[in-house]
């Protein structure tokens, strides 16, 4: 049994792993407390960063209904002042049509326009002549 190659290779193994084992499993024990440590502050950063970005989103959001508002109020505003102004005109625009009208309910009605020649008017418009009386 202490004769076989096996044997020793056995043994071997066995004293390196019982004294390097200890300082093997602190290394990988580091290892992966490192590697979860990193995972951690990413994930702590990654949190920050979305708490940051949904307050921008709020506050962008928040400009535009501002904006949105200012925008209607303004256009509300615009259309007051349009209708006052339309009342204001037509109000000047009877003021000076008024002398026009009573001028034209005095004067006598209009003359019937007079139509143009034959010379002058295309064919497929003039009117055929009267029949001759007999």
């Amino acid at each position: 049994m202490f004769k076989t190659p096996e044997f020793w290779v056995l043994a071997a193994f066995v004293v390196f792993f019982v004294l390097m084992g200890k300082k093997l499993v602190v290394m990988i024990g580091g290892a992966l407390d490192e590697r979860a440590a990193g995972i951690r502050k990413q994930l702590d950063e990654a949190e920050k960063l979305k708490n940051d970005a949904e307050k921008a989103l709020a506050e962008y959001r928040k400009r535009q209904q501002d904006a949105l508002k200012e925008a209607e109020a303004i256009a509300a505003q615009a259309r007051t002042e349009a209708q006052a102004l339309e009342v204001e005109q037509k109000a000047q625009l009877e003021q000076r049509l008024k002398p026009a009208r009573r001028r034209r309910s005095t004067r006598s009605p209009r003359p019937k326009p007079r139509r143009w020649p034959r010379s002058v008017m295309p064919r497929s418009t003039w009117r055929s002549p009267p029949p001759a009386a007999c």
